[in-house]
């Protein structure tokens, strides 16, 4: 808006944009509070696993914990999360490999977001990345990703022995 003056009298001038202003809270941006997690899952006896498919019971819950603030007051932010399978990166199922120092045979690890089991993909934060998949809404303050860990058996014939995994995860916010 602005004004002018012609022969002393004073006229306001009006400008009007045609559209709208959407204006939208500050969310919050999270960083992640642990960038390593062990999760023990135990010694099982091979007698638990009775057909492919069978799986020990699960760990007890882990979490990957966020600290997030920053947003305005109520503000939340979409977490997502894609869990990448280190030993074969190209892996999309929901079984984990085993390390290639594992001596055992058979088995796989599957992790769990409660009762869902969760598929492996590529180390991406880009919406939309393969089996990403939604953690739920983050405001400011702690946020923590619950998550649970069993063996999977995964061939008729199981090799006793250590049975590690290695999966990273990559946040996305949208």
């Amino acid at each position: 808006m602005g004004w002018y003056a012609e022969n002393g009298a004073s006229e306001v001038l009006s400008v009007i944009w045609p559209g709208g202003i959407t204006i939208a809270p500050q969310v919050p941006t999270c960083s992640v509070t642990s960038r390593s997690i062990s999760v023990p899952l135990g010694n099982v006896p091979v007698s638990r696993f009775t057909t492919v498919g069978s799986t020990s019971p699960s760990t007890e819950p882990f979490n990957i914990t966020l600290q997030c603030s920053g947003g305005a007051a109520g503000a939340v932010t979409n977490v997502y999360t894609t869990l990448t399978d280190q030993t074969n990166p190209a892996n999309i199922s929901d079984t984990l490999t085993l390390t290639p120092t594992s001596t055992a045979a058979g088995v796989g690890i599957q992790v769990l977001n409660g009762t869902t089991v969760i598929s492996y993909g590529p180390d991406s934060n880009v919406a939309g990345n393969i089996n990403q998949w939604h953690a739920g809404m983050a405001g400011n303050g702690t946020f923590n990703i619950p998550l649970t860990a069993r063996y999977i058996k995964t061939s008729q014939t199981i090799v006793p022995g250590s049975a590690n995994g290695r999966a990273t995860f990559t946040m996305s916010y949208q």
